[in-house]
């Protein structure tokens, strides 16, 4: 075999550690049980054999395989933490931790004794100092550490042939003073390493000699220095320590007197800033300066608002919270806690952050509330009212963020108003906890606490009486619902039933009292005294409803009383159930009384006539319910059994209910009602009994019954000793409704065999002039006939007055205006012809006048039609006419002269419409009803029929020619 160098063992161990043992020792630590560690760990045991097994001996290969062992510890670590990390806890337990590191810490002490045993047997060795470097690194790193700071120390007086080593070993003293707290000492290294500031690490050994002048209260040397650390660590040649320096430098500002010269630094540096403004702020609590500190949290709580950094803000004022709390600010505490409420509800906060804003509100709640009253045996309660108000908001805010325990916050502030005697708020409080706790159906130890508490801050509060019921109804009714069943609710159903009976909330006192039954039955006895003090109290206030309720159920068996106290109950209801169907009827309630009289007729435990009161009840019902057919059906139900002489009675009421149908337009109905009565008491003498005879023949009228059949019912109950003038008077009226709905016919029907009074005379005479002078033509020939068959009637005068008129209309349309036309103007001739024809107007007009003094208003209407005619003939006649054979000067004076005229005669024309106006306005009423007929100037039914103004007679009138306009 060929003898192996110095030189070949040195280029081959290069080539081992360049190419493979540090290219893959990395990716062996990282999976230390793995291919790639076996791979490198065989790699390092093959080079150790070769210079193990080499002839040749000297420091540098010793120094190699020192090497060799360092890099295997690292190895053996690295496995040794992948088998304990996966260990089970127990077995941990059991074996204890140096139990897994025993082949690493094997190969460290071999290491270290290999090391030491090279610098010994080798003073003068060049690579001393880099030997003792490496000894003191693994001393930190895998032993004890105690020999560091000798090692290091024993690496620089070993020599500094190798600048970068001597530079290491000065870093490592200085971590070594540093975590020894000898920071004095450790600044005398930095101080050289940071002669340095092209060294890689120059911002780290800046940033720690930094905390080294911090620790010695060198606190402006030490942001000066931290700060260079910061720009530094801007630089790319430095390892970036920028996260470390920001997390601490706040504490070097605060340190320095210089915290405002911090939150510049942040806002400028720190994106966001306000984490980094929150350390500072916690730094500056250190001195104690209030506003200082608040004043930065503050800039950090804008900060994150601004970076809308929801989870940052919350983080802030829980630290404000507890700032304040410490510095007794309350009011601030208070409105930082409102803040916090209101984030909640937008952003919803984590369940952790709930649980803390939670705490440190119940924590000063909890110290003010303890505290808020001093002396509590002082007759007089002397507290702050302020402090008061800040407890009860701070259970409010409380109840927002834990809503499950809604229901203790509000007995806590009924806690405390009670402890400073506000007694009504106390109240306010306790009620709201129970109806909270009704609500969530959340039943605690503290819900019985709150009632009784309720129930004694009631007793000191000074309340109205209803005021005082009402809450203490509250509380013993959500007692019951809360603890149904318990040592003290047998008590409580009886309280509530007794303040509800006294309050006279009947209902209530019996739903009490039926829970009350049903939780505890064996006391029957109670339940039925309970029963019947309602019972009585119904029938004293006739409360109809609730009384028959109970009598049903009591009935039933309901807690087995009597029969004779049922009996007498079912006896007392009928007696009230009348009376309040009536009440119920008066008050318009027509639905429900009519069901309440049905409901005693249909019973069988009431007397014959009851029933058919009720059934003529439940008929008049149905008549103002406007149901005119089940009306009469009932009606017939109850007449059937009902008592004569009760019946007969009533006929005044039955009277109205027989104008109700007639007013319904159901003459039908009407006229059977009456016809029932009026027959059954024919010949005796009973109220109204003419007026039933009146309906029964009126309602035929307007039923329009044939006239034989009306004049049937006359006789035939004509003979039930009706009166003359009842019968007269009738006659007339159903004259009246023939005229006014204009049964011509019907009308001569009805008084063939009449012997008609002066009324009705007068009254059919005005009908027959209506009638002609709707259609004089037309009725000529009639009218002509009506004398030889109804002699009593005169209407010669209206045939008279309608020839004079025909003769004036006819005299009126004969006159013809037609001015002689001759070549050469005759002036003479054309005066002489209009002067004639002005008289024949003037004529004209007296003639009409002469003929209106005593005409009817018919024929004066007519006359004011027909006047107008002549004189609007002439006027058109004049405008028309043009002189002939005359220049046009004398023309035009002609014109201007005719123009006069004709404007005259417009005149007279517009003067006899208004006059026909006011004839129509003075004669307002239709001329029959006005000036005829026995109605005088007092309107009646044909008034109404007929009272329309004069102008519409003209517009709808018959001309005299007999042709409709």
């Amino acid at each position: 075999m060929k003898k192996i160098s110095i030189f070949d063992l040195t280029i081959f161990i290069g080539l081992i550690g360049v190419l493979t043992l540090f290219s893959k020792l990395n990716a062996a630590t990282s999976d230390p049980a793995g291919k790639k560690w076996e791979s490198l760990m065989t790699i390092i045991n093959q080079e150790i054999q070769t210079i193990r097994s080499s002839t040749v001996s000297g420091p540098e290969l010793r120094h190699r395989l020192f090497e060799l062992y360092s890099e295997k510890i690292k190895l053996i670590k690295e496995k040794e933490n992948n088998i304990f990390l996966k260990a089970d806890p127990k077995r941990i337990a059991e074996k204890g931790k140096d139990y897994f590191f025993k082949s690493s810490t094997e190969q460290f002490n071999n290491s270290q004794n290999f090391g030491l045993k090279i610098v010994q047997d080798y003073p003068q060795y060049a690579k001393n100092n880099e030997i003792y470097y490496a000894l003191a690194v693994n001393s930190r790193d895998y032993g004890t550490g105690k020999d560091s700071e000798k090692l290091l120390l024993l690496s620089l007086k070993a020599g500094t042939k190798n600048p970068q080593i001597a530079y290491n070993a000065k870093v490592g003293l200085a971590e070594y003073y540093y975590n020894e707290k000898k920071y004095n000492t450790a600044n005398i290294y930095y101080e050289d390493v940071l002669k340095d500031p092209k060294n890689e690490w120059y911002s780290k050994h800046l940033y720690n000699s930094s905390w080294c002048h911090l620790k010695e209260r060198n606190f402006k040397k030490a942001l000066s220095l931290i700060k260079e650390a910061y720009q530094e660590s801007n630089k790319k040649q430095n390892e970036g320590v920028k996260s470390q320096i920001l997390n601490a430098i706040g504490i070097f500002f605060v340190q320095a007197d210089a915290a405002i010269e911090g939150v510049d630094f942040y806002l400028k540096n720190a994106k966001p800033a306000s984490t980094y403004l929150v350390n500072l702020a916690k730094s500056s609590r250190s001195k104690n300066d209030f506003p200082l500190t608040d004043s930065i949290y503050k800039t950090a709580l804008i900060n994150s608002i601004q970076e809308k950094n929801a989870d940052q803000e919350i983080s802030i004022r829980l630290e404000q919270l507890e700032f304040y709390r410490e510095h007794k600010k309350t009011d601030l505490f208070v409105a930082t806690a409102k803040e916090l409420v209101q984030l909640n509800k937008k952003n919803k906060m984590s369940a952790e952050n709930i649980s803390a804003i939670s705490n440190k509100i119940k924590e000063l709640a909890g110290f003010m509330q303890v505290n808020l009253v001093k002396d509590k045996l002082q007759e007089v309660i002397t507290f702050n009212k302020e402090d008061y108000n800040k407890i009860v908001i701070l259970f409010d805010l409380l109840a927002s963020l834990d809503k499950e325990n809604r229901s203790l916050y509000r007995y806590y502030q009924g806690e405390t108003a009670f402890s400073v005697a506000d007694f009504k708020s106390a109240n306010l409080f306790y009620s709201r906890s129970i109806m909270i706790t009704k609500k969530t159906k959340k039943i605690t130890p503290q819900t019985i606490k709150t009632i009784d508490s309720l129930l004694t801050s009631i007793e000191h509060t000074k309340l109205s009486k209803g005021q005082e019921d009402r809450l203490t109804i509250f509380a013993l009714k959500n007692y019951l619902i809360f603890y149904p069943i318990s040592d003290r609710s047998q008590k409580i159903y009886q309280k509530l039933f007794s303040k509800y009976f006294t309050l006279k909330q009947y209902k209530r006192a019996i739903n009490i009292a039926l829970v009350y039954h049903d939780k505890y039955p064996a006391d029957q006895a109670i339940h039925k005294e309970m029963i019947t003090q309602v019972l009585d109290a119904y029938i004293k206030t006739k409360d109809i409803e609730n009384l028959t309720i109970w009598v049903n159920i009591i009935d039933k068996g309901f807690l087995h009383f009597p029969d004779t106290f049922i009996q007498n109950s079912i006896v007392v209801l009928g007696s009230l159930l009348f009376e309040k169907n009536q009440l119920l009827e008066k008050s318009n309630k027509l639905q429900e009384a009519r069901a309440g009289y049905k409901a005693i007729f249909d019973s069988k435990f009431y007397p014959q006539k009851i029933k058919s009161e009720a059934a003529y009840a439940i008929s008049s019902v149905y008549l103002q319910e406007n149901n005119s057919q089940d009306s009469i059906v009932w009606f017939k139900k109850s007449i059937e059994n009902y008592p004569k002489l009760d019946l007969m009675k009533t006929t005044s009421s039955i009277y109205n209910l027989a104008k109700g149908h007639r007013l319904l337009q159901n003459f039908k109905n009407s006229t059977e009602v009456s016809k029932t009565i009026l027959t059954q008491f024919c010949t005796t003498n009973f109220e109204k009994k003419d007026d039933f005879y009146e309906l029964i023949l009126i309602n035929s009228v307007l039923e329009k019954v044939s006239i034989k059949n009306i004049l049937k019912l006359e006789t035939e109950y004509s003979k039930c000793k009706i009166s003359e003038n009842k019968i007269s008077q009738i006659q007339t009226d159903i004259l009246l409704i023939l005229i006014t709905d204009d049964q011509y016919e019907n009308l001569f029907s009805y008084i063939k065999s009449k012997e008609l009074n002066e009324t009705s005379k007068k009254m059919v005479h005005n009908y027959l002039h209506f009638k002609f002078w709707q259609d004089p033509k037309g009725k000529l020939e009639d009218f002509n006939n009506l004398t030889s068959k109804y002699p009593a009637l005169t209407i010669d005068t209206i045939i008279s007055e309608y020839d004079a008129l025909v003769a004036y209309k006819e005299k009126v349309e004969n006159v013809k205006f037609i001015f002689s036309s001759e070549e050469k103007f005759n002036d003479e001739k054309y005066n002489s012809e209009l002067e004639q024809y002005l008289a024949i107007l003037n004529n004209l007009t007296n003639d009409a006048v002469k003929l209106s003094k005593t005409a009817s208003l018919e024929v004066v209407s007519e006359l004011q039609n027909i006047i107008p005619t002549p004189y609007a003939a002439l006027n058109k006649s004049i405008l028309n006419f043009q002189p002939k054979g005359v220049d046009a000067a004398y023309l035009k004076g002609f014109n201007q002269g005719m123009r006069h005229i004709s404007e005259s005669l417009s005149a007279k024309i517009l003067q006899f419409d208004r006059e026909k106006m006011m004839f129509f306005d003075k004669n307002h009423f239709f001329f029959e009803v006005k000036f005829h007929a026995k109605l005088g100037t007092e309107k009646t039914n044909i008034e109404q029929i007929l009272d329309f103004h004069p102008s519409l007679l003209h517009s709808k009138k018959v001309e005299l020619s007999g042709e409709k306009k």
